[in-house]
């Protein structure tokens, strides 16, 4: 049984030590678009295509992925939650 159906990649989120920089190079160099800025969390989401990219500040010691978000659509989405972990 399908408990739901996987639409895609929603948004990924990456810390990043230098977010000027990095706003630039995903704006000038892979030709995304400011999306949305929430200064009270240092937040810059950035527009690629159908999906989000956003930046977050981080240290050097914890760069890179903070997390991602799949898309689903799902009939019984509190039967989806409580369903066993899968290996």
């Amino acid at each position: 049984m399908k408990e739901f159906d996987p639409l895609g990649l929603d948004h990924i989120v990456l810390r990043v030590s230098d977010q000027e920089a990095a706003q630039r190079f995903y704006i000038d160099v892979l030709g995304c678009t400011l999306d949305h800025v929430n200064a009270r969390i240092s937040l810059v989401q950035l527009r690629f295509g159908e999906q989000l990219i956003d930046l977050l500040p981080g240290r050097p010691s914890a760069e890179g992925l903070d997390h991602f978000c799949l898309s689903i659509r799902c009939a019984d989405l509190g039967g989806a939650v409580a369903l066993p972990p899968r290996p």
